[in-house]
Formats: C-alpha cells, sequence, structure tokens
C-alpha cells in the first residue's frame, strides 16, 4: 500500500508540475483550462482504480502543491528578470 501511496504522489507531482508549466503560454484561456481539468479528472480516475480513495487524495494534494510551486516559482523569475 505504501508504495501505491508514494507513486500516486509521484504521478502528482509530475502533473502538477506539467500543468503549472502552462501558466503565462496559453492564448486560448477558457479552451486550455476546460482540456487541463477534464485531463486531470481522467488522471484522477485512473489514480483512483489503482489506488481507491487514499491514494487519490494524495495524487490531488501533491498535484495541487506542485502547481502552486511552479506557478509562484516561474513568477518569482519574472520578477527577477525584469
Amino acid at each position: 500500500m505504501l508504495l501505491l501511496i508514494l507513486g500516486s504522489i509521484g504521478v502528482g507531482i509530475v502533473w502538477g508540475w506539467l500543468a503549472g508549466g502552462l501558466e503565462g503560454h496559453v492564448r486560448r484561456y477558457l479552451l486550455t483550462v476546460v482540456v487541463v481539468l477534464v485531463a486531470s479528472l481522467a488522471l484522477g480516475w485512473l489514480v483512483f482504480g489503482y489506488t481507491s480513495w487514499r491514494g487519490t487524495a494524495f495524487f490531488s494534494i501533491a498535484a495541487a502543491l506542485a502547481f502552486l510551486a511552479h506557478v509562484a516559482w516561474r513568477r518569482m523569475l519574472r520578477r527577477q528578470l525584469s
């Protein structure tokens, strides 16, 4: 069970980091948000299929934290460069 939880956290970190990388590169904002949300729900459903609710919770928390960390990091870099 521990391996499944750690895997869920790892997938969440990667997914959140990738989704956070979209910040600042979006031309069609609404379409991008919808596509990322649908993909996140599909990935969350896949994680749920393998790990049940506990793994999905860890996945969601890790993805949200990685997303926020990536967005904050990119904004800090932009401030330093301007």
